[in-house]
């Protein structure tokens, strides 16, 4: 986001309405992090184009990624204002601009886009063989938060298409050319403060621990087990438990998150802090209290002990992605758009 404000072309910054970083809310929630210091936004984007050509991503193909990726920008920037009235809330006047950018920078219906933002479809007398369809105003928390998830579904759409597209470029199973291959090690990350996005990180590297436990000693030793070949037996570390902790339903971290989140903002990340130490405290030996700081939990890594502040967990997580938005991006008139929705459909 910073490398595009800072080294789109002129002519770009026309055509996307870019302006600098400053002025996008997504990217300007703190000062600190809009400029580093010694990092050159503007050569390090021209990096990240040379790199995509290296990887056979066509010009085409880039103006489209960053086209999109405008878009998102000037999403952030909508803002709504309520009717009392009415009872309805829409569009701020002030911020109509920026909906007139996304509307034309994802090519579809300007009215269909602010009307899935502000309000939501719902059937019913399905069962009875004749459906009704109620449009359900939404209030000014709840179209920020449909803001956001179109948001972070175009973000992932992005990254969906361009994993798949590095993939493709860097297929040699058609190719008679020698090809090395370098494993990055994973590894955890360990701040003086640590949130949502180290947690999701961490987890992460506890699935690729829980491959490698598998594919290197697990699955060996009962080869060499079944084939009676006399070897040394192995001590490892199992990361099973923590993976429970995590992932475990109905009462792992991730699930008591999805859960609160469905609450909407009746709920906060103290409550969910709270829920965690009542729900795991007493039942998993990797969870535990943060000593000093109620509104933070431990997890006990097989890599270590971290321990996570509870501070925007829910904000950070919640996707409330309803089917009209989804919709505005199927009948989206531009044939990228059309490549990234078909892509998704056909991943899940």
């Amino acid at each position: 986001f910073y490398q595009l404000c800072a080294g789109a072309s002129d002519e770009e910054r026309a055509e996307w309405g870019l302006q600098t970083a400053d002025c996008f809310h997504y990217v300007s929630q703190n000062d600190e992090v809009s400029e580093l210091e010694g990092v050159d936004d503007v050569e390090e984007f021209a990096k990240v184009r040379e790199g995509l050509a290296v990887l056979g991503i066509t010009p085409e193909e880039q103006s489209n990624l960053f086209r999109v990726v405008a878009a998102i920008l000037h999403l952030g920037n909508i803002c709504f204002e309520g009717n009392e009235a009415s009872d309805e809330t829409c569009v701020d006047a002030r911020s109509a601009g920026y909906l007139d950018w996304v509307a034309a920078l994802l090519r579809c219906p300007r009215a269909s886009l602010e009307k899935a933002l502000c309000f939501r479809s719902m059937s019913s007398g399905r069962k009875m063989g004749k459906a009704s369809l109620y449009q359900i105003p939404l209030n000014m928390d709840k179209c920020l938060d449909s803001r956001d998830a179109l948001a972070k579904h175009l973000y992932s759409l992005l990254f969906d298409w361009l994993v798949a597209r590095i993939n493709l470029s860097m297929d040699a199973s058609q190719k008679e050319a020698c090809s090395i291959g370098v494993l990055d090690i994973f590894g955890f990350e360990v701040f003086e403060e640590n949130t949502f996005e180290q947690l999701c990180i961490n987890y992460a590297n506890e699935k690729l621990h829980q491959q490698f436990v598998h594919h290197c000693f697990r699955s060996e030793q009962e080869a060499y087990n079944e084939e009676e070949i006399a070897w040394d037996q192995i001590d490892f570390k199992d990361n099973r438990e923590v993976l429970e902790l995590l992932e475990g339903k109905p009462t792992g971290i991730f699930s008591l998150l999805q859960e609160q989140c469905q609450m909407g903002r009746s709920t906060d990340d103290q409550a969910l802090v709270d829920l965690m130490i009542a729900t795991l405290g007493k039942t998993h030996k990797d969870f535990g209290r943060a000593p000093f700081d109620p509104s933070a939990f431990v997890v006990r890594h097989y890599a270590g002990e971290v321990t996570y502040s509870g501070d925007g967990f829910l904000e950070k997580s919640r996707d409330t992605l309803h089917d009209d938005l989804e919709t505005v991006l199927e009948v989206s008139e531009c044939p990228f758009i059309q490549q990234l929705v078909n892509l998704s459909q056909r991943n899940h």
